[in-house]
């Protein structure tokens, strides 16, 4: 019987060797797996401040593009305006920067001519159309900067 006895093992628990393997087991798995949720979540808030700052510009854009005024001539001023109306709403302090290029038509028939960058074409006659190309600049209010080119007719 005493043979019995010496052939079981009893269960007296874990050594230090096995307790030491099995931390550094979950740490080899754990710190990559930790690395790459914090990775994740870096990633999730910059695209989604990204797609905020891209939604405020579709509404500036859309702002900017409604404009209908009697004066034809506007400028970087007049836009810029509209720009700090819609950041205010949407309660976005940073400043903006806008541009405006002017292009201007070849003839009388087409709209290729070059771009200036003069505040309003000098010759542009009364009832000739032309095209602007406003350039807008945006800063998040975490410092992300976003820029919209856009092309308007003026009429």
């Amino acid at each position: 019987m005493m043979r019995r006895r010496a052939g079981r093992r009893s269960d007296v628990g874990t050594s230090y060797v096995e307790t030491v393997t099995a931390v550094v087991v979950v740490a080899i798995i754990a710190v990559p797996m930790l690395s790459t949720v914090a990775s994740l979540i870096r990633s999730s808030a910059s695209l989604g401040d990204r797609a905020e700052a891209d939604n405020v510009l579709r509404v500036i854009a859309d702002d900017v593009n409604r404009v209908v005024t009697t004066d034809r001539c506007w400028t970087a001023a007049d836009y810029r305006a509209q720009v700090d109306d819609v950041l205010t709403d949407l309660g976005w302090q940073r400043p903006s920067t806008v541009s405006v290029r002017h292009r201007l038509p070849a003839d009388a028939v087409s709209m290729v001519g070059p771009w200036v960058d003069q505040a309003c074409p000098a010759d542009l006659a009364a009832n000739q159309d032309y095209l602007q190309l406003v350039t807008i600049s945006v800063t998040s209010p975490r410092g992300l900067t976003r820029t919209l080119r856009m092309v308007k007719g003026v009429a």
